[in-house]
């Protein structure tokens, strides 16, 4: 939200990168506030651990192998994501403060 409110990025938060952030977020709050039990976890937090090839567990999280560097690479792409809207939010306003340094406030060459 910050990025979005202050820094005036646009994140599409529908995307199969961001799911996947949330979801490690989720696992990460699941593990710190419930002690890893599935107990209260909702059904579709149930399916990602289902569908998941490096997690499992009824009532319990097991982590497999390979969990961390997926985190790992899940993280890097978002960053690259982020470096990507951020360069691209610079050069609109680069390019914006020479057009007002350019032409003035009102548009016209001065």
């Amino acid at each position: 939200m910050f990025l979005e409110k202050v820094v005036g990025l646009e994140i599409n938060k529908r995307t199969v990168l961001w799911s996947e952030v949330n979801n490690i977020q989720n696992l990460r709050n699941l593990i710190v506030h419930q002690n890893g039990q599935l107990g209260t976890a909702k059904d579709e937090f149930r399916r990602y651990v289902n569908n998941s090839q490096f997690l499992s567990g009824e009532t319990e999280i097991l982590i497999l192998e390979g969990y961390l560097d997926h985190v790992l690479n899940t993280f890097d792409l978002q960053f690259q994501e982020l470096d990507r809207r951020i360069a691209a939010r610079a050069e609109r306003l680069t390019e914006d403060s020479f057009r007002t340094a350019s032409y003035g406030n009102d548009g016209k060459n001065s």
